[in-house]
């Protein structure tokens, strides 16, 4: 299961991106959901990305198109 461990990995990265961003707003809750639901959601591409290079997104979505 390489692929889930890889987002597993990312959503993990960006939770720690966001504590440090959020880490001066009060009441903010580092990975609260906000939406109220128990069900697993994949993230997309755009949601595991939003806080890395866009070089890398890049990649990620269109990977070797740029070698054709």
């Amino acid at each position: 299961f390489p692929l889930l461990r890889r987002t597993l990995r990312l959503l993990r990265q960006n939770l720690d991106e966001e504590a440090k961003i959020m880490k001066d707003v009060p009441g903010w809750k580092v990975g609260e959901s906000l939406f109220h639901t128990d069900r697993w959601v994949p993230p997309t591409l755009d949601e595991l990305y939003y806080l890395r290079p866009a070089a890398e997104m890049d990649n990620e979505k269109f990977g070797l198109q740029y070698y054709v």
